[in-house]
């Protein structure tokens, strides 16, 4: 409310801050705690200011207090007093334009930084360009941060007012500077340093970097159009785009925004080649796949462009290439790997040597995957031609099974899973297949087992038969018969299986024992009866004349 008078604490506003050691001329405490005053004055007149719906970018405003001035200079000259004023102007030219397109976090970054440099403008030796200016500014920076809390910032209106001009926005308030920066350095001289002038003085600096700091914001925030005649270049709008970029990806890990950001960019069409490659390196550094993709494809693009930088772009282009072969040399190492991986590290390695023609780790690389990859070739092949001869053999198996010829088969499947003992993991496909192969064979031995020992139990009930018509040499045979039967079991391949044999041949065995016993029995019973036993295979004789025969009886 106009009129309304409301005190602001530097202690309060401290509790906003950011630990930060990095030194700045009001130091990073004091530039921050002028910033977050700032924050409180628009605020409360424009509560919205940095906390638009459920965003809130106030700690990015504090970030960009803390990294002061120097933001600003990277893309404008600051080495005077006028260059600085000049500076203001043209960034709030600056972030007036960028607002429609978004004021995100990186805006409310450059909100903050801009705050720091106004702040650095109003503080005597906040501006240093000689080594005594310097020396100077250490001191002052040192004792105002002693001294923060001991201060208040009293606001006697919440109405703002625009910056129509910058020039004379400062120059109206800076005209006794020059003698204030001489009262200051006296101080110091005579020993009383801050309790002298800078004491009595301190707080009106503090003040006016609050309140320009405000209006500075406001005259970007305002829909009205803006009187400032500072004149903003489409390729510092180009350093805007790509400076946000690299803020939302290292501070912000925000890809997606990222992109959105690119795509403004795009709408200047930047014909800069640097710029591209300021992007690619930004995207580079994120370092997700997504985004290494992204900035190979700008770094073409300032690659393609040409200009003086394009040597060095190029360099990038190769270190990328041989770092991303390397990459698919070494998953290639790993089981089951290399069928896609070696021909991608070889495409990697030659792209190296496109973009570094004089490049000898390139050329040693492709060497070098060349030779694994024919090796790897020639070992898949030895491992297909296994593959094969076990498939033929498992055929001509499965014939002789089909054939009764089981002990052949047996053997033939045998002789596969042999064949197969020889296919290693490498290759993930030739191995499944041949470990899918093996449980196959194993399942058709244990199915050749079965009819063997059904065949073997054939005899036994043959034998059997043979028995109970008194034909015991005939099933004497029969049981002889089941070792031969059963010799074809191997005795590796169950336990269960092994022991089925054992059991066989036990079984045959006193079948035989007792098949003999009842032939001498009954061969005996027949001498008994007064006849004769029959001759093998043949009818036993009938009884001699006189002989009991209860039957006619």
């Amino acid at each position: 409310m106009t009129g309304t008078t409301y005190i602001i604490r530097f202690g309060v506003v401290l509790t906003m801050v950011l630990a930060s050691t990095h030194a700045m001329a009001w130091g990073p405490r004091a530039q921050r705690t002028i910033t977050g005053m700032a924050m409180q004055v628009i605020q409360h007149k424009y509560p919205d200011t940095f906390r638009p719906g459920d965003a809130n970018y106030e700690a990015d405003v504090l970030r960009g207090a803390e990294a002061g001035a120097a933001i600003i200079a990277e893309t404008l000259p600051i080495h005077s007093e006028e260059e600085a004023i000049q500076a203001v102007g043209i960034q709030i030219q600056l972030l007036r334009d960028i607002r429609p397109s978004g004021a995100g976090s990186y805006f409310a970054f450059r909100m903050g930084a801009l705050s720091a440099l106004i702040s650095d403008i109003f503080l005597p030796y906040g501006l240093a360009w000689t080594p005594q200016e310097e020396a100077m500014q250490m001191k002052v920076e040192a004792d105002i941060n002693d001294h923060l809390k001991e201060f208040e910032y009293i606001n006697s209106s919440a109405k703002r007012t625009a910056i129509a001009n910058v020039d004379q926005h400062f120059r109206a308030q800076l005209a006794f500077y020059g003698d204030n920066e001489m009262l200051i350095a006296d101080d110091y001289r005579r020993g009383r340093g801050y309790d002298g002038f800078l004491k009595e003085s301190v707080a009106t600096y503090f003040a006016k970097a609050v309140e320009s700091s405000a209006d500075a914001w406001y005259t970007i925030i305002r829909p009205q159009p803006s009187d400032l005649s500072s004149a903003v270049t489409g390729s510092l709008m180009e350093q805007y785009y790509v400076e946000e970029i690299a803020y939302l990806l290292s501070e912000k890990e925000n890809f997606h925004q990222a992109g959105v950001v690119y795509e403004n960019l795009s709408e200047l069409a930047p014909s800069d080649p640097e710029v591209f490659e300021a992007i690619a390196d930004h995207y580079y550094a994120f370092g997700t796949r997504q985004s290494i993709e992204r900035s190979v494809k700008e770094w073409r693009n300032a690659y393609d462009l040409g200009g003086p930088g394009r040597e060095r772009v190029s360099g990038k282009l190769a270190a990328h290439y041989l770092k991303e072969g390397r990459d698919f040399l070494a998953e290639a190492e790993e089981k089951g790997k290399g069928e896609t991986e070696l021909p991608s590290a070889l495409a990697s390695f030659q792209q190296a040597l496109r973009f570094d023609r004089t490049s000898e780790v390139a050329v040693d690389l492709i060497q070098e995957t060349n030779k694994r990859k024919k090796e790897r070739d020639e070992h898949r092949s030895m491992i297909v031609n296994i593959i094969a001869q076990a498939e033929t053999a498992r055929e001509d198996a499965e014939n002789n099974g089909t054939g009764g010829n089981f002990g052949l088969a047996i053997k033939g499947y045998q002789q596969v899973m042999s064949l197969l003992q020889g296919v290693d993991d490498e290759f993930t496909d030739q191995f499944d297949l041949a470990e899918e192969m093996k449980r196959n064979i194993t399942q058709s031995i244990s199915s050749t087992i079965g009819d063997v020992q059904e065949q073997a139990s054939a005899a036994i009930e043959q034998g059997e038969r043979l028995e109970e018509t008194h034909k015991y040499e005939e099933a004497i045979r029969e049981y002889e018969r089941v070792p031969v039967i059963v010799t074809v079991i191997p005795d590796d391949h169950t336990a269960s299986a092994k022991q089925g044999k054992l059991d066989a041949i036990a079984l045959a065995e006193a079948k035989i024992a007792k098949a003999r016993s009842a032939k001498t029995a009954y061969e005996q019973s027949m001498q008994n009866a007064g006849g004769r036993p029959a001759a093998p295979g043949a009818a036993a004789p009938a009884p001699r004349a006189g002989g009991r025969d209860r039957d006619r009886e």
